[in-house]
């Protein structure tokens, strides 16, 4: 393509690059291209020549809320996977491996996952894009935790992309951050639509995107495309009660159209930027660049240490909620584990992997697990909602060459175990698992997840889910394994709003771990099955349904013998009662409440340190019930 006409074609994607990390967009995405400061966008170049140099991986992560999760559309209509729909094919002619992973949470902000970004969003990020400008955008001590602790938790102190300008400015200025805004294209540029025949005429990847204003029935009526099951494909599954489309078509969901513009906008603005670096590296004297032109260690220290000293007088993540240690914001957390999806190599970041296992129950495997089959593995039926009308440009096509985007090795990280030998402190028998989704949900193209059979949009994709384990006066300890502690700071993200009566593996109970007969020791699989419909309902009905519970009617209550019970290397820490529980657990943010175990900088390390926890009293099932859903360590 002449370069006059690339440069006119651009012009929708053109970036916008911010002198010294001022001048940013304020709020929202940015009104054209991607924002970025010269030296993030230098920053940037670096990166990708050091990628393609060492044939290395790169990897760009998304944490957000239910419209970056892209909700309402298929998961592979999201933005971020569009933009690795059409980077990931160049990316791999030039030997590099592309990992993008969407891992936005329907309802929720990103500070439960912030806490501990290395494991919740990955320790190799190279691109971190925050997208949660609706549930958190008026709290900025959670975007600025989010930013500090995803450069601090990762070992590539990553180009930070948000929508909140002011923000990223002082992470710029104060600690040599690559920052940008995301940007969601000049869309003033694209055709307006006044009737179907004239929309017949437009590109298709613009068409419905912006309509006159007597027809804005027509953009609505376009804005969505997907299904959740194709009639006549694969019916030897005999899939039930599939909706017609997928769920949460809410007017603040944007559709699959304008998903793919800004997914298209960030693929531009990330291979505009590997062409700068090619070009670099063929005009170098003998193909032999600088050191200071491609490597990145000192590079990505400097970063990381600028923002570990920034002071606490700048910024809003210091200033935030007492029940933070300010340490969350000038240091890396090193480890966290969650039942929540997606998560990067979720078999290594459950809470599953942590437990110490009982000498019993649980159907013989000692430890609670979540068993629920999928309905089919692998691709699944073709969905003609991705197909392109013939005569249309293919982007695809184009850039692969027809070669189909491969599945990712999948590479849990090990984790390390030991067993509590001869301590009085042992794992309980009653512990639950609560809102899990089955197969491997990490956030990739590829992922294969949330296939059970009463799952009623098997083609939607999503995997976000709010997993843990429900427990309750009689469910017993939980020990957990904390390998590698070095800066003395644990801390449990628990949700305190359940009751007994979801403890349905304690329900017949009288005493803590039950009596050892059948009914109370059946497998986890035979509490599922009663429970599969409650708990594999479509995302957005049964998060709706819990925030009902939360939000609308009194938790259950307490009752006077009431405890809860912390343990570290076998020894009670702390033995609390209502009062003192209520004071230690505290709402950092909605539906978000953190208890702090240990924050001790003194703290002699690195060791391994067994964790326990349980509740004491209210086994009534009317009474109060908890979920464990995270637990940070570093």
């Amino acid at each position: 393509m002449p370069e006059a006409d690339f440069e006119e074609r651009s012009k929708l994607f053109a970036i916008r690059k911010v002198q010294d990390g001022k001048g940013f967009s304020g709020k929202g995405y940015a009104p054209g291209g991607t924002e970025l400061s010269h030296r993030a966008w230098d920053g940037l170049v670096r990166r990708l020549l050091h990628a393609v140099m060492t044939n290395d991986s790169f990897n760009v992560i998304l944490g957000g809320h239910s419209a970056a999760a892209g909700h309402g559309n298929h998961f592979k209509q999201a933005y971020i996977m569009q933009f690795h729909k059409v980077a990931e094919p160049v990316f791999a002619l030039l030997g590099m491996d592309l990992t993008s992973r969407n891992l936005a949470q329907g309802g929720l902000g990103t500070l439960e996952h912030s806490l501990g970004a290395r494991s919740m969003y990955g320790s190799d990020v190279d691109i971190q894009l925050w997208d949660s400008g609706m549930t958190e955008g008026r709290d900025p001590r959670a975007v600025d935790l989010f930013h500090r602790q995803s450069i601090l938790g990762s070992d590539r102190a990553p180009l930070q992309l948000g929508d909140q300008g002011g923000h990223i400015s002082i992470l710029h200025e104060h600690g040599d951050a690559d920052v940008g805004m995301i940007g969601e294209g000049n869309q003033g540029l694209l055709p307006t639509i006044g009737s179907e025949e004239q929309a017949q005429n437009v590109p298709y990847a613009v068409r419905y995107m912006k309509c006159t204003p007597d027809r804005g029935d027509l953009c609505k009526q376009h804005k969505y495309q997907g299904k959740c099951w194709i009639d006549g494909q694969w019916d030897q599954y005999n899939p039930t009660n599939q909706n017609k489309e997928p769920g949460s078509r809410v007017n603040w969901h944007p559709g699959n159209r304008f998903h793919q513009i800004l997914g298209r906008n960030l693929a531009f603005t990330v291979l505009l930027a590997l062409k700068e670096g090619l070009q670099k590296w063929k005009d170098a004297p003998d193909y032999a660049l600088p050191d200071e032109a491609w490597h990145v260690t000192a590079y990505y220290q400097n970063i990381q240490n600028k923002v570990r000293n920034i002071p606490d007088s700048v910024g809003a993540c210091p200033q935030g909620n007492p029940a933070l240690s300010k340490r969350f914001c000038n240091m890396g957390v090193r480890y966290a584990a969650t039942e929540f999806t997606p998560r990067p190599f979720p078999d290594a970041t459950s809470l599953q992997s942590i437990m110490v296992k009982a000498n019993e129950g649980y159907g013989g495997g000692g430890v609670p697990h979540y068993t629920q089959p999928m309905v089919y593995t692998g691709p699944g039926p073709h969905n003609p909602s991705f197909d392109i009308p013939e005569g249309q440009i293919d982007v695809l096509a184009i850039v692969s060459n027809g070669r189909d985007i491969p599945p990712y090795p999948v590479q849990p990280k090990p984790q390390r175990h030991r067993q509590l030998d001869g301590e009085p402190i042992e794992s309980g028998l009653g512990w639950q698992p609560s809102d899990m989704r089955n197969g491997y949900c990490d956030g990739t193209w590829n992922m294969e997840c949330n296939r059970p059979a009463d799952e009623q949009c098997l083609l939607s994709g999503h995997a976000d889910s709010r997993g843990g384990w429900i427990f309750g006066g009689l469910s017993g300890w939980m020990v957990f394994n904390l390998k590698d502690v070095r800066d003395g700071l644990i801390a449990l993200k628990i949700e305190t709003w359940h009751s007994q009566k979801e403890v349905s593996i304690a329900q017949d109970w009288t005493t803590v771990n039950g009596k050892l007969r059948r009914r109370n020791l059946r497998s986890v699989a035979e509490i599922e099955e009663e429970q599969a419909t409650d708990d594999n309902n479509n995302d957005e009905r049964m998060m709706a349904q819990q925030e009902e519970r939360e939000l609308k009617q009194p938790p259950p209550g307490y009752c006077p013998e009431f405890r809860f019970e912390y343990a570290i290397d076998g020894e009670v820490v702390a033995s609390l009662d209502q009062n003192q529980f209520g004071a230690w657990m505290k709402p950092v943010q909605r539906v978000v409440e953190i208890g702090v175990v240990m924050d001790d900088p003194n703290f002699e390390g690195p060791k391994d340190v067994q964790l326990a926890i349980r509740q004491v009293g209210c086994a009534q099932s009317s009474l109060k019930a908890m979920k464990l859903t995270h637990v940070y360590w570093s």
